[in-house]
């Protein structure tokens, strides 16, 4: 609807001014996300991994992945990154997603 669109223009703009921008990355990503539709939630996990390669530290970013590998049942690489986003935030919303 137009609050998604305006959403995702909002980020496509933070993007042109800085496409290394982890924080526009992960929205796009969790716009595409949360729509259920299947080729935006393939773009979606592009995206995350995108902000992964630009950041592999952002626990927000290790935090969307590991609820993406939740989904698909890799329960090895959901510990790996939840507990590397934990160690890397000092943000206790950020700490309690990542447990």
């Amino acid at each position: 609807s137009s609050g998604i669109n305006a959403e995702y223009g909002a980020f496509q703009r933070a993007l042109q001014l800085d496409p290394r921008s982890t924080g526009s990355l992960i929205g796009q990503a969790i716009l595409h996300l949360n729509s259920g539709d299947k080729e935006k939630l393939h773009k979606g996990v592009k995206l995350l991994s995108t902000a992964y390669g630009i950041d592999s530290a952002n626990s927000m970013t290790l935090n969307h992945l590991a609820n993406h590998f939740f989904f698909k049942k890799d329960y090895q690489k959901v510990q790996h990154l939840a507990q590397h986003a934990l160690q890397g935030t000092e943000v206790e919303y950020i700490q309690a997603e990542s447990c």
